[in-house]
């Protein structure tokens, strides 16, 4: 499952850098930070939703882009929708500030991660995954 996590963070990078590429008219590179992905994973309940409730917050944003990448493994996301899903309610004129753009970009990412929530097939790649971390967690006490 780890790799899958690994496969979902070059996946969230590469389309977080081709959106603010599309945002700012000009070629952008980024490394979407933990923090990010990790606030999303607890507004989007990933913890509760998985019984996981003593998560690092690496382990948070892993379970984002697991779920991400299990997404388009599955075909319900492609590298395209999910860029431009994130430049929902941007455009290149806009002045706000690059925190601001990636706030809303965050928000975006967050209503997308809802929805995949409920469309995803977890069972067998997810079922690895939270055992993994179970079982990491109970080693830990």
């Amino acid at each position: 499952m780890r790799s899958l996590a690994k496969f979902g963070d070059s996946l969230v990078n590469f389309a977080f850098s081709i959106a603010l590429s599309l945002i700012t008219n000009s070629p952008r590179g980024v490394k979407v930070p933990d923090k990010l992905l990790a606030d999303i994973a607890r507004r989007m309940g990933l913890r509760e939703y998985f019984h996981l409730h003593r998560l690092r917050e690496g382990e948070l944003a892993d379970l984002v882009e697991a779920l991400l990448a299990m997404a388009w493994v599955q075909g319900l996301i492609d590298l395209g929708t999910l860029s431009v899903s994130l430049t929902k309610g941007l455009s290149v004129h806009d002045r706000r500030s690059r925190m601001e753009v990636e706030r809303v970009m965050a928000d975006n990412l967050a209503e997308l991660v809802g929805k995949l929530m409920k469309e995803v097939k977890w069972e067998k790649c997810m079922e690895d995954f939270v055992f993994g971390l179970r079982k990491r967690l109970e080693s830990s006490l």
